[in-house]
């Protein structure tokens, strides 16, 4: 039972890490189309 608790834990834990690098890389990538658009204006 600990091993599937296990299991568990550090699934949640890579998917959390996962979605703030998605999300970090996101609003980067946003921010330089919009740095971007800023320059080329």
């Amino acid at each position: 039972m600990k091993k599937v608790f296990e299991l568990v834990m550090w699934t949640l834990f890579f998917s959390t890490l996962g979605g703030i690098g998605a999300t970090a890389g996101f609003f980067g990538w946003l921010g330089m189309v919009i740095w971007l658009q800023g320059v080329w204006s």
